[in-house]
């Protein structure tokens, strides 16, 4: 089954891969300008800006996966999502950090491993053309370790197999004609010939796998570690969000434990999906005892929904050894050094151990409760866009003519323009306003609604509605009326 946040991902995935070419030609420009590897990365990281712009894309993806999870189109990036929420104990803007920071030391080693590969091979090269045209071959003792450089730099070099089958082709020539000097002890031009061709193949390719070796720290490898937090940080996003959508429903009485399609590896998961740890099936689980999602970096495993029905006639209880064993007598020797290592598959077989001190990404917590708890309550305060004279800003715009009914819920900080009626074909103008979290807080109404008399407010009737928060919810029956402020005449434009 696909991760619902595949999209999110995807999308990130190509955010990165456009930003990550401007970066290489920075590095490669400032690098044939003589930076050192390390001023040049780091140069081309700042004017790229690719802090901002990993932290931007790591929020977006984070509130896109909550709002998935959740089933809304849209959820404010509350500071609970930013919080600390793993065994790091790392706040999401010191995991940004951290990330950056691995980021810059994974392009610079790729790019000086590269460099030191390139300098022997030269090295190499130049001192063989150069024994020769100085009027003496380099001697035979030497030579293979020459040679043996080249030949690391063939195998080690971020080449394309073209570029590399065409250097040893060079060097087996160079070895051909160094044997037959030890034959006869005669240089001749053919072995001038294979030391420049060599030396110039070497630079050629050195050349080539400086380029590729930044392409490749670039779009490989520090991509590897930006997926790695947008992966993470989405998947618990998006478990927020789910559980805070049904912990409370009561039609739904457990979760299913669901592999995604692009899961790449045997582990844990998989165990998770397929053993029964609770009683209640194969990989379903009381919707308070489901494992932390992610369980691992990049694990994009999800839930999905076990009805009453489908439970009928069955308890919980606690059957995570028994369930854990019988799983594990079912698989290979195999499989099980992948889910416990050499060691503790060993001390399993034999009986010496429970599975769960040596199961790798094992937890004995549970996910606790949604960090978008908060979400699901009304705040009554809203953040609400004006423009440059002061007014709201309608964030969805209604044809005054048109009926409409207000909805109690909406997205975060919504400010909806509609009409309602005023009279014989008199449309009057509106605003409802929603709070932080997208619960209904406040309508402003431009008029009496053709009932003077129960509005006696300004000089049209216009007024306000305010709707109180008890008990963590909306209370729409004990609304209050009153008649505009002046700040609220001119963020209504009423002037």
């Amino acid at each position: 089954m696909g991760s619902p946040i595949q999209a999110i991902l995807t999308a990130f995935s190509l955010a990165y891969r456009e930003k990550s070419q401007k970066v290489i030609l920075l590095v490669a420009s400032y690098l044939a300008d003589g930076y050192s590897v390390s001023d040049a990365v780091d140069k081309a990281m700042q004017v790229a800006a690719v802090s901002s712009f990993l932290a931007a894309t790591v929020r977006d993806a984070i509130q896109n996966a909550a709002a998935v999870g959740a089933g809304v189109a849209d959820i404010p990036l509350l500071p609970e999502l930013t919080g600390a929420w793993d065994s790091s104990g790392m706040t999401l803007s010191e995991k940004l950090h951290g990330v950056d920071t691995e980021m810059r030391r994974a392009i610079v080693s790729t790019i000086k491993a590269q460099q030191r590969l390139g300098v022997h091979a030269m090295q190499a090269a130049r001192a063989l053309y150069n024994g020769y045209t100085a009027g003496h071959v380099v001697r035979r003792q030497p030579l293979p370790e020459y040679l043996q450089q080249i030949v690391a730099f063939t195998r080690r070099a971020y080449l394309t197999e073209p570029d590399k089958k065409k250097l040893q082709q060079l060097i087996r020539k160079a070895a051909r004609q160094t044997e037959a000097i030890s034959r006869d002890g005669a240089p001749d031009k053919s072995l001038q010939t294979a030391y420049r061709q060599l030396l110039d193949a070497v630079t050629t390719a050195n050349a080539k796998a400086m380029e590729n070796a930044v392409r490749t720290a670039v779009e490989e490898k520090s991509r590897y570690v930006a997926e790695r937090i947008a992966r993470t940080e989405a998947a618990r996003a998006w478990a927020d969000g789910f559980h805070a959508r049904y912990d409370s429903d009561d039609d739904v009485i457990a979760y299913r434990w669901q592999l995604s399609s692009r899961h790449p590896h045997y582990d844990i998961c998989d165990m998770y999906a397929r053993a029964d740890l609770w009683g209640l099936g194969p990989g379903v689980f009381p919707k308070d005892k489901t494992p932390i999602l992610p369980v691992h970096p990049h694990c994009l495993c999800h839930l999905s929904l076990v009805y009453v029905t489908e439970l009928a006639g069955k308890q919980e209880k606690d059957n995570i050894k028994a369930g854990g064993d019988r799983y594990l007598q079912r698989q290979s020797h195999l499989k099980r050094c992948q889910l416990m290592g050499i060691e503790g598959a060993h001390a399993w077989e034999q009986g010496r151990t429970d599975w769960r001190q040596y199961m790798r990404n094992w937890s004995s917590k549970f996910f606790a409760s949604s960090r978008l708890i908060a979400y699901n309550e009304p705040t009554g305060i809203g953040h609400w866009e004006t423009n440059e004279k002061g007014h709201f800003v309608p964030t969805v715009s209604i044809p005054l003519k048109d009926r409409f009914s207000v909805p109690r819920v909406s997205a975060p900080n919504a400010v909806i323009e509609y009409g309602s009626h005023n009279g014989r074909n008199i449309r009057q103008r509106n605003l409802a306003l929603y709070d932080e979290h997208g619960f209904l807080t406040k309508l402003f109404h431009g008029g009496p609604h053709n009932n003077s008399k129960k509005h006696p407010y300004g000089i049209y009737g216009e007024h306000v509605h305010e709707f109180p928060i008890e008990n963590g919810n909306v209370s729409f029956k004990e609304k209050t009326t009153r008649g505009f402020t002046l700040e609220e005449r001119r963020l209504f434009n009423d002037d």
